[in-house]
């Protein structure tokens, strides 16, 4: 089985994708599964209403889809009560975006909504690669706090801090790499010293496509246990995989 960790449905903006658009890339190149967020907008102000739009699309396709929620923690107790309410309409996870919603991955105002995803058994996604808020060693900071806690490195700090990745992720064995526009060399370089049980695939689409992401992996020599930890097994693991699906 595929599981896409990481894409996008948004009805605006440089990443817009629509339902129709997604599952058809995911029939097309046999994805059972799609880990979705809200609009960049929605990321960084519209927390509320991004949440109640992914989950509505969420509901209508409860086999293929797991939505992630969103909640800027400068709204602070009120970003609580935005979280609260997305575990209410189903969604799973914490999407954490510094560039949208201006902090550092280290800063600890985002702690409260991190300890909220942790003492549900939400892992947390966070966007890796833009200097100077979203590099893999403050994602150490951030994990370390929370050993608890998965944390997902967005990206694998695509593209301007891979030589950062590999150390970030043995300092927090809590950290798991999102691969998303990573290439398939660095990839499987990473696999080779860390091992595959800590590795995802995401395509981030549209931002990128389903297509290129899964050829990357046609290249680089995988064995038959890292291919399925990367496609699908590891994501097992992290998010509530449909009924049906999973190894």
């Amino acid at each position: 089985m595929i599981i896409d960790a990481h894409c996008h449905l948004a009805d605006e903006g440089a990443k817009a994708q629509t339902l129709d658009d997604l599952l058809r890339q995911m029939d097309a190149f046999k994805v059972d599964c799609s880990v979705v967020c809200p609009s960049e907008r929605e990321i960084a102000l519209r927390n509320r209403e991004g949440n109640r739009r992914l989950a509505a699309l969420v509901r209508s396709h409860r086999d293929r889809l797991i939505g992630m929620a969103v909640a800027n923690p400068w709204h602070g107790d009120e970003a609580l009560t935005i979280m609260r309410e997305a575990e209410e309409l189903g969604l799973f996870g914490l999407k954490v975006h510094p560039p949208l919603q201006g902090m550092q991955l280290s800063d600890e105002l985002l702690d409260p909504l991190v300890e909220f995803a942790s003492g549900r058994g939400w892992p947390v996604y966070c966007h890796t690669g833009t200097p100077i808020c979203s590099e893999p060693l403050q994602l150490v900071e951030l994990a370390r706090r929370h050993p608890e806690t998965s944390v997902i490195m967005g990206h694998m700090g695509w593209s301007d801090f891979a030589g950062d990745v590999i150390h970030a992720a043995r300092l927090s064995p809590n950290i798991y790499l999102e691969t998303s526009h990573a290439t398939g060399s660095f990839v499987h370089a990473a696999v080779g010293q860390l091992g595959s049980a800590r590795f995802l695939f995401g395509s981030d689409s549209p931002a990128s496509t389903l297509d290129a992401e899964l050829f990357k992996f046609s290249t680089v020599p995988l064995t038959a246990e890292d291919r399925a930890n990367l496609l699908g097994r590891t994501a097992v693991g992290l998010f509530p995989v449909p009924k049906g699906k999973g190894f």
